[in-house]
């Protein structure tokens, strides 16, 4: 089953666990790598039954109470979300992706500050996390903390120069601050990153003007260098 899995074929896995679980029907994780192939299928109510009894046959199995977790939030169902994610804490207090997913389901339910101290637990035990940085910045926006967010996503970009999302978050925070230059500059980068952004940083109400500019700035360099555009040369 976990070869078929590492594969992508993720049904022929899933039958291939239930054979196991046929034969050993307390083995953890055979329930949890079943729970994972489901996820993979889309399948994911039925995912959340096979880590609930993967952590029946084992209360201990942190990465089953994470997965499930993971995809409690998938489903929007983010109380029981941050509940596991609070349980696997417990067991593992330094662990970085479960603070940040935490952080995350508490920022969908508004609580912008528990989410803020999550994502700052996760940077203490993962410096250079992007996603982590990016969150933070995103959290530090939503409280009204610009200075604090454009610090978090030029770090992330720092972090990672291609994370796209965070190249676009800082040109957004430059571009409400007047900066045009290190706005433009990030959201080309963003744009280069990821294309689809061009619609979305069109559309922003922050960076709309940054795209009207730089397109009068493109047109004037390619009237520049366009030998079309100039007269022909008259020799006296």
């Amino acid at each position: 089953g976990v070869v078929l899995s590492e594969l992508g074929r993720h049904q022929e896995a899933v039958d291939a666990f239930t054979q196991t679980i046929r034969l050993r029907p307390t083995l953890s994780n055979a329930y949890l790598n079943q729970g994972a192939s489901l996820d993979e299928l889309g399948q994911h109510e039925e995912a959340i039954f096979a880590y609930t009894k993967a952590l029946d046959c084992n209360p201990s199995n942190s990465d089953a109470l994470f997965n499930r977790a993971k995809t409690y939030y998938h489903l929007g169902h983010l109380e029981e979300a941050v509940s596991d994610y609070s349980e696997v804490l417990k067991s593992l207090p330094q662990d970085a992706d479960a603070f940040n997913n935490r952080g995350l389901a508490f920022d969908a339910l508004g609580e912008y500050e528990r989410a803020m101290h999550d994502y700052r637990h996760a940077l203490e035990s993962r410096p250079d996390f992007p996603e982590a940085l990016n969150n933070l910045g995103a959290g530090s926006e939503a409280v009204g903390d610009d200075a604090n967010a454009l610090d978090a996503y030029v770090s992330a970009v720092a972090a990672d120069p291609e994370f796209s999302d965070a190249h676009y978050n800082a040109a957004r925070v430059f571009a409400r601050s007047g900066d045009l230059k290190r706005s433009l500059s990030h959201l080309e980068n963003a744009i280069q990153l990821d294309p689809d952004l061009r619609t979305d940083a069109s559309n922003d109400e922050d960076l709309g003007w940054v795209m009207n500019l730089a397109k009068v700035k493109l047109d004037q360099e390619r009237r520049l260098r366009d030998p079309g555009e100039q007269g022909p040369r008259v020799i006296p």
